[in-house]
């Protein structure tokens, strides 16, 4: 029973077939209901939250959220609620306003905005400048031949992308967003999970097309 659980984890499914969308029936061993996955929240593991801030958060007041960002009880940041996730490896993009990096987060806001306005060859190297100081690796941010900046994905990291729009956001990790009616107030509540503890609930159909898969 615990492997079936694993296997049909969203962290595992993820690594199986390259991609996951925020639709469905999940359950979770820390809260023993069926849920409805509705979200991924991307972010930076060992940056933006700590161990001892990754959930289970199943209690509705532990967070807030809009359509589009939701914020953890006692955490400062804001973070984006998205429906796609995928493995990325190594993928190289081109640094615009539509991409949204845990890199491109720790640049000089000024540069990187007189980049977007102007992408000459002298803000692509202020950026780059702020960047090694910031200690980022060179490999992540470059010049392409073109002179544009790319930002080249490590092998962990995955992309984030929403239901609409073009915004794509690249971190190495996330959390599960999904939602319940509670027993008790006949209410909708909201959970946050691992994606380890977010365990799909598949269809026979489902079981015979992940069969397919391995």
């Amino acid at each position: 029973m615990m492997k079936e659980l694993h296997e049909s984890s969203i962290i595992n499914l993820l690594q199986s077939q390259g991609m996951q969308q925020a639709v469905g029936r999940v359950c979770s061993k820390s809260l023993q209901e069926e849920m409805s996955l509705i979200g991924f929240i991307p972010y930076h593991r060992s940056i933006d939250l700590s161990e001892s801030d990754i959930i289970p958060i199943n209690i509705n007041s532990d967070f807030v959220f809009s359509p589009y960002r939701i914020r953890l009880k006692d955490i400062k940041n804001t973070f984006p609620i998205t429906h796609q996730v995928s493995i990325v490896k190594g993928r190289k993009y081109l640094v615009e306003r539509t991409l949204t990096t845990y890199i491109t987060e720790k640049i000089n806001k000024t540069h990187l905005s007189k980049y977007f306005e102007n992408q000459t060859h002298s803000w692509a190297d202020a950026v780059l400048r702020s960047a090694t100081s910031n200690k980022i690796p060179e490999n992540s941010l470059s010049k392409n031949d073109q002179g544009l900046l790319e930002f080249t994905a490590n092998n962990d990291d995955l992309e984030f992308r929403r239901n609409t729009g073009e915004h794509i956001w690249v971190y190495n990790d996330f959390l599960c967003l999904c939602t319940f009616i509670n027993k008790v107030t006949g209410l909708p509540s909201y959970a946050v999970f691992p994606p380890e503890d977010t365990i799909r609930i598949l269809s026979d159909k489902d079981d015979e097309e992940s069969e397919l898969l391995f």
